[in-house]
C-alpha cells in the first residue's frame, strides 16, 4: 500500500542522495516540472544510478517524465534495473 508520495527533482543530486531517508512510501523522481530545461539531458542521464539509490530503503520508485513527439535527445534506457511494464493495450485489443 502506498500511503505516501514524495516527488524529488531528478536534477538535485543533494535531493536524489538523502531520497531514500525521508520515509516515503514511493518516490516519484519528477523530469518535467521541478526540472529547468537546461539540465533535463543531465537529469536523464543520472537515472540509472538514482532509481535503485532511491528505493534502496524499500520505497517504490517511478519517474515522472512527459513523453513527446519530438525530443532533443531520446532518452537513455535509465530503468533497466526495474522489471518491464505491460505495453498499453489499444481500444480494438483484447487480452486473453
Amino acid at each position: 500500500m502506498i500511503r505516501s508520495l514524495l516527488y524529488v527533482p531528478a536534477s538535485s543530486e543533494k535531493f536524489l542522495a538523502r531520497a531514500h531517508e525521508r520515509g516515503a512510501d514511493a518516490l516519484i523522481l519528477d523530469l518535467e516540472d521541478a526540472v529547468a530545461p537546461q539540465e533535463k539531458l543531465a537529469a536523464r542521464a543520472r537515472l540509472k544510478d538514482a532509481v535503485p539509490s532511491a528505493g534502496r530503503n524499500g520505497a517504490k520508485v517511478f519517474v515522472r517524465s512527459t513523453m513527446r513527439k519530438r525530443r532533443a535527445a531520446p532518452a537513455p534506457s535509465a530503468c533497466s534495473c526495474q522489471k518491464s511494464m505491460p505495453r498499453p493495450m489499444s481500444a480494438g485489443s483484447t487480452r486473453i
